[in-house]
């Protein structure tokens, strides 16, 4: 029986930041880009806040993204 040493899996993260500024470094959307598929219902963003804060951090799914843009992919070919 052979055993790998190393593994090299290119690991995609279940949700990633919203990007502050700029553009995501998964997909190259920007922040407004994202708030608008949201008010569009084409995507669900997770808002991530301690009780009593008013500030926390928003999230964006990876694979739900990732489908989404293969879908728009679909429709322009």
């Amino acid at each position: 029986m052979k055993i790998q040493s190393s593994l090299t899996v290119a690991a995609t993260p279940e949700f990633f930041p919203l990007p502050q500024v700029g553009q995501d470094p998964h997909f190259g959307l920007g922040r407004s880009s994202y708030y608008d598929l949201e008010r569009r219902g084409l995507l669900r963003l997770v808002r991530v806040r301690k009780p009593g804060n008013l500030r926390g951090r928003v999230l964006v799914p990876y694979a739900e993204t990732a489908a989404l843009i293969r879908r728009f992919g679909k429709k322009t070919a």
